[in-house]
């Protein structure tokens, strides 16, 4: 028993040598370079680099913007069982290549990808789409008022219009009315529920129910120049602001000595019915009736610009 015991010894301790001797190096340098690829593999989904932001990205029914953030998890070093992500924050979503996508994911090619294709751009959007704006007012009471004619996004509007066949309405906030858009055939509606025109904005735009007045289109009010001695022609032209409740307009009248006079027939006849000793009378708001008054109520139907 005693002689069997040591030679299985001798013979067990004799194995290395002799499997030393007949190993192939190629093998175990080959193996150890595949366990290094896959390690390399597995932790290049760590390793993108920051995405590229594009308002190109952004997706149809959505407002979209380069400056809201982005954010990736964090990535600890005892973490090895994470790739990187990114995804926006707060009330906003990711759009990735014109999709909107919950996040984008690191590969193990160190690329960006959502929804399995690789990602070229992305930018974080808000939704502005239909049911984003309010088409009418919850509790109007008037019949002035319909509902606004909202139509969905497109590739020509991002975001929802709204139109309506008798002219737009903004409301107050107690449903009453705020102003009427002539000059506006459209209005747009922002990711903050706002609807927007011409840098104006209001969360209730509804359609009048009856076509209206317009204090958009009085006739262009009469204007003529007076030189009182030789020298250069006066200067006299009318400036037109759209951009207010109703078509305003500037009389600019530049010389030496200028003097403005508005009178109420469009002939500009018989005297004035006032006399202005400067470049600029300004205030000369369209009405409805189609005249045009200044700040006091007075109707001007034409206006003189004389100087020196």
């Amino acid at each position: 028993g005693s002689q069997m015991k040591i030679v299985f010894i001798f013979l067990f301790a004799s194995s290395f040598p002799i499997n030393a001797a007949s190993c192939d190096c190629g093998e175990i340098e080959d193996a150890l370079e595949e366990e290094r690829i896959m390690d390399a593999d597995y932790h290049s989904c760590r390793s993108c680099k920051a995405p590229e932001i594009s308002i190109d990205a952004c997706s149809i029914g959505f407002e979209c913007d380069e400056e809201w953030a982005i954010f990736t998890n964090t990535l600890s070093a005892s973490d090895d069982c994470s790739c990187l992500q990114a995804r926006c924050g707060g009330n906003t979503q990711m759009a990735a290549d014109r999709a909107i996508v919950s996040k984008i994911r690191c590969n193990n090619n160190s690329e960006w990808i959502a929804n399995g294709a690789v990602v070229v751009a992305v930018v974080c959007a808000k939704g502005c789409d239909r049911g984003v704006c309010k088409a009418r007012y919850p509790r109007v009471s008037s019949s002035e008022f319909s509902t606004l004619n909202v139509y969905p996004s497109d590739v020509d509007s991002k975001c929802a219009t709204g139109h309506c066949d008798n002219g737009l309405a903004a409301l107050n906030a107690d449903g009453t009315l705020g102003r009427q858009l002539d000059a506006v055939k459209e209005v747009t509606c922002s990711s903050d529920g706002m609807w927007t025109w011409n840098g104006g904005s209001s969360a209730y735009v509804m359609c009048n129910a009856e076509e209206v007045s317009s204090c958009f289109d009085c006739a262009p009010i009469a204007i003529d120049t007076v030189r009182r001695q030789n020298g250069a022609d006066p200067d006299g032209r009318l400036v037109i602001n759209d951009n207010a409740p109703c078509r305003k307009l500037e009389f600019i009248c530049g010389g030496l000595n200028s003097e403005i006079s508005w009178y109420g027939n469009a002939a500009g006849t018989g005297p004035p019915i006032g006399t202005l000793l400067d470049v600029l009378v300004d205030g000369i708001t369209c009405q409805t009736d189609g005249t045009w008054k200044n700040a006091d109520g007075v109707t001007i139907a034409h206006l003189r610009c004389t100087f020196d």
